[in-house]
């Protein structure tokens, strides 16, 4: 089934939103590594249209790549990180940046810090101040309780001893604490922000801190 989904997604002769359908669909695939072979293949096949060729088959490419970032529904961390490759492939850093803080997120919330995973997006966006911020509302559930992985993140993420890194732990220990009721260990993780050597983060810290009675 993965194949087929994928020559339609990658075929230039086929309507865009037939092709956006059949490369929606495949992302349900990656959890295997024959449906994440296959959806390689297609999202490759849209970049290299993306980024060369006539210009109404460029638009096409790029419309269908940027709408997969706005699919509704979960989407595996790996899909996501092909998704990445592609949009940079195609010249859509910005997008990229924020589909690959959605894989480090996904990850996350699966139970794992992915370490890579924040590594790659740090790096895209750190020439863009507006890809640090997380909001407020970030989900960092899995099945219904605040994911064990989410503190050996925001630790992982301070160890880094970076300003871009520390400005999302404390993205992250915002969004952990108010979940949580600022139960431990936030608290002490917010202090030790607080405290952080890099001005810029300590002052985000501290305005969480200074927020908490209203949370």
């Amino acid at each position: 089934m993965a194949g087929p989904l994928a020559a339609t997604a990658a075929d230039p002769a086929r309507p865009d939103a037939l092709r956006e359908s059949a490369a929606a669909v495949l992302t349900g695939y990656a959890g295997s590594p024959a449906g994440l072979a296959a959806l390689r293949t297609a999202l490759d096949a849209l970049a290299a249209q993306g980024s060369s060729g006539a210009p109404d088959g460029q638009r096409s490419a790029l419309r269908i790549l940027h709408h997969l970032v706005d699919r509704h529904g979960p989407t595996p961390a790996a899909a996501l990180d092909v998704l990445t490759d592609a949009l940079l492939r195609a010249g859509l850093r910005r997008t990229a940046a924020r589909v690959a803080l959605e894989a480090a997120l996904s990850a996350m919330r699966e139970g794992d810090p992915a370490p890579a995973q924040w590594d790659r997006w740090l790096v895209l966006a750190a020439d863009h101040p507006y890809g640090l911020d997380l909001g407020r509302g970030q989900y960092l559930d899995h099945h219904g309780t605040l994911s064990p992985a989410v503190h050996r993140t925001v630790v992982s993420l301070r160890d880094r001893g970076t300003p871009a890194a520390g400005l999302v732990a404390v993205e992250l220990v915002g969004a952990a604490g108010r979940r949580s009721g600022w139960r431990a260990p936030w608290p002490a993780e917010l202090a030790a922000l607080c405290a952080d050597a890099d001005p810029g983060v300590a002052e985000s810290a501290l305005l969480v801190d200074l927020g908490r009675s209203s949370d």
